[in-house]
């Protein structure tokens, strides 16, 4: 036992901290796989978009923002209007991210799309795994 497992036992013991570590790796997983689909996506002559990228950079930062919200210390009744309001939040903040895009580039409005919904359906999944994992330390913290 040197003085790594001594600096690792001490990181993991910290809850708080190890849920935000995990929140970043799923954030990092995310684009990874969004980044592989997209690639994917590009080998299609319908589906290419140089801007693909774009989606991916709002996911991310999207996503890294409501990591910080959702490991705020709250009780449970703001915590889950806070996951109603950060809910319709997103939504809107994409919906008016498709709207730019659409004004600005109505050629490549298609295959953006189809990037977008991608990662849309990626980071999703990887946000219900996610919460999951934080209300299942928050039911543990109450007993």
């Amino acid at each position: 036992m040197g003085p790594d497992f001594i600096l690792f036992s001490k990181i993991s013991s910290n809850q708080s901290n190890n849920v935000f570590l995990k929140g970043l790796f799923t954030i990092g997983t995310s684009s990874v796989l969004s980044t592989a689909v997209s690639l994917l996506l590009n080998q299609f002559q319908i589906c290419h978009s140089y801007n693909w990228w774009v989606s991916l950079l709002v996911f991310a930062v999207i996503f890294f923002a409501l990591n910080f919200l959702y490991n705020m210390k709250t009780n449970n009744r703001s915590y889950s209007e806070m996951l109603f309001g950060t809910i319709g939040g997103k939504a809107f903040v994409l919906m008016i991210v498709v709207f730019l895009y659409a004004i600005l580039d109505k050629k490549g409005l298609f295959a953006f799309a189809m990037h977008f919904i991608a990662h849309y359906i990626l980071f999703t999944v990887f946000e219900i795994r996610y919460l999951l994992l934080i209300i299942k330390k928050r039911e543990t913290q109450k007993t």
